[in-house]
């Protein structure tokens, strides 16, 4: 429901680079320390947006997305119940659509062993069974269980509320380099 609206604002309108976009991420951490550490994986979810940019130096690039997502949290509230729903029933299709080939069905299952692995086979894990294998399927029903309310609340409070966490990661060059504070400016 973000994507085309964050790459008509930021890079069309706005145009602040040739890479624009977002996408919901999952990866898996364990507890640094305690006896059962290596035991635990906790899932550690994240909406990812992407700029590449060399229009604008990167303080100002998280700045604009920062603007972008407060007012998409404006735009789901005005947003019809409906027109949700549809996007999320287009969700939950895209997310239980079969691989359409054995390849892709591999490939889908290479990447997760790829990506949660390391966290999930070490020593004192319970091995194969604690990879994600069925994410897309119990995604896919979350979000076919949640309203209009529900999505705005969500968005309030994990994306743009105080008690967000967040990280900001700027890649500095020649046309903009690096002077102070970082990607929240100067200190």
């Amino acid at each position: 429901m973000m994507r085309e609206p964050l790459f008509d604002t930021l890079r069309t309108k706005q145009q602040l680079g040739y890479v624009v976009t977002s996408y919901y991420d999952v990866e898996f951490t364990a507890p640094p320390d305690g006896p059962d550490a290596a035991a635990v994986v906790l899932p550690v979810e994240s909406l990812v947006v992407k700029v590449v940019s060399k229009a604008l130096p990167p303080p100002e690039v998280a700045a604009r997305v920062d603007a972008f997502l407060l007012s998409f949290a404006r735009t789901l509230e005005e947003m019809p119940g409906e027109e949700i729903a549809k996007g999320a029933a287009a969700l939950v299709e895209k997310l239980t659509r079969p691989p359409q080939n054995l390849g892709a069905e591999a490939a889908v299952h290479w990447g997760k062993i790829k990506k949660y692995a390391p966290e999930c086979c070490g020593a004192g894990s319970r091995g194969a069974e604690q990879l994600p294998w069925e994410a897309a399927a119990e995604l896919a029903d979350a979000v076919g269980g949640l309203g209009k309310d529900d999505l705005v609340r969500t968005f309030r409070e994990v994306v743009v509320g105080e008690g967000r966490s967040r990280v900001v990661s700027c890649v500095y060059g020649s046309q903009f380099p690096m002077s102070g504070g970082g990607c929240d400016g100067p200190e």
